[in-house]
């Protein structure tokens, strides 16, 4: 909804274009089919007072995208259900509270004192349109802005943020909140966070490393990662459907989209793959699952988001068509996870392999054992490719919208 003046004109800029509509004599609604939008009255992440579920994830979704901060691993999608459960808490907004992240004055002075967060001062004005030097207490009630402050803070912390919720309560009590039961009341409301992921027409495909590096009982933690991530998806026809596909010396098609339509099925099949040994040939399998796996006569939906879970634990047998299969992969619109297992594998190859941004779609893990970590990172991941639509409103200032009375 669009505030608006009768009589009056509204005028916006899109693509190099100026636009201009006449409001009608009340409250006036635009709605623009262009790859366009007004841009600043929509985008409620830089509304003071906007709260909720979608409020806070389409802000740490801006955060990790910008690939401006260290990777948090759903710390700070649960910090804010913590703090105010997602700014519905009326506590949020209260004068100089900090907003939905509740970052409060001590912490907001801090910031502009630490080296490390100012030296990202220039990346976060050139990204976000944000010049963190003049941002004020009150600026906190704008998501967006709170989402910041608190991802600033997690930089001046020189510690690793850990995967698992518990560890997690700890890393909060540490650095964010002194009070004796604070690692216990984060431990509690943060595993009463709702899966909010209503996940529909995503087709996704485990691509999963059988070479020789591989133990038997690593290989086990593979699939049982698959099988966990898939436990609370809707799947089905209209829902998720999943592939499992290993590779070594040449690959293995287990399974194809639409050969199980229950969870149960699914997770019986991937039980059943067997162990395998031999290369690496990651470009063989990669190169397969985009041209055969990923169409209609396998199962693949026209319209739905299609996603590759590549599980590797070293560099491919031939890295040069490795990367070209996951260009071809990519430009058909597929999207990579590359998660890299143990000290064998090469980030170079995995960030060429992944989507971009890198920050987002490439994971490195010491040990097979960590993958169970990774499921709430992935799922999130997943689910925001099976379920958003068009982007209607960007981040970047130069995506200008000025009104005209």
């Amino acid at each position: 909804m669009i505030p608006c003046l009768a009589g009056t004109s509204l005028e916006f800029v899109c693509e190099g274009k100026t636009k201009t509509t006449m409001c009608s004599l009340s409250w006036a609604v635009l709605l623009v089919l262009v790859p366009c939008v007004l841009c600043q009255s929509l985008d409620q992440t830089r509304v003071s007072g906007a709260s909720g579920s979608e409020v806070v994830r389409a802000v740490v979704n801006l955060i990790h995208e910008s690939c401006i901060f260290k990777h948090d691993k759903l710390f700070l999608r649960r910090l804010a259900f913590v703090k105010s459960v997602d700014g519905t808490d009326p506590k949020a907004f209260l004068p100089n509270s900090g907003g939905i992240w509740q970052v409060n004055t001590t912490q907001f002075t801090q910031i502009i004192g630490s080296t490390s967060a100012v030296n990202l001062f220039p990346s976060i004005k050139s990204h976000f349109g944000i010049d963190w030097q003049r941002v004020t207490m009150d600026d906190l009630k704008k998501p967006l802005f709170s989402g910041i402050g608190a991802a600033l803070l997690m930089t001046m912390v020189n510690e690793e943020v850990p995967r698992s919720v518990e560890k997690q309560s700890a890393y909060y009590f540490r650095h964010f909140d002194s009070d004796t039961n604070a690692a216990h009341t984060f431990y509690t409301t943060a595993t009463q966070l709702p899966n909010a992921c209503k996940m529909s027409n995503l087709d996704l495909a485990f691509l999963v490393d059988t070479s020789a590096s591989l133990s038997v009982t690593d290989f086990q933690k593979a699939k049982r990662f698959a099988s966990t991530m898939i436990d609370s998806f809707t799947i089905g026809p209209g829902g998720v459907q999943v592939s499992f596909v290993t590779f070594s010396t040449g690959f293995k098609v287990h399974f194809n989209l639409n050969d199980h339509h229950t969870r149960r099925d699914i997770k019986d099949a991937i039980a059943r793959v067997p162990y395998t040994t031999g290369a690496t040939d990651t470009g063989a399998a990669l190169a397969y699952v985009s041209h055969n796996v990923f169409m209609s006569a396998t199962g693949a939906r026209p319209d739905a988001s299609k996603v590759v879970i590549l599980v590797t634990d070293g560099r491919s047998t031939d890295h040069s068509k490795a990367v070209q299969a996951a260009q071809e992969a990519k430009k058909k619109g597929i999207l990579i996870f590359a998660i890299g297992v143990g000290n064998k594998t090469f980030s170079d190859e995995l960030n060429e392999l992944a989507t971009e941004p890198n920050c987002t779609h490439v994971i490195q893990l010491l040990g097979y054992g960590d993958l169970d970590a990774l499921i709430d990172e992935i799922r999130q991941e997943s689910c925001k490719a099976g379920s958003e639509s068009l982007d209607l409103c960007s981040s970047n200032p130069d995506d200008k919208v000025s009104f005209v009375h």
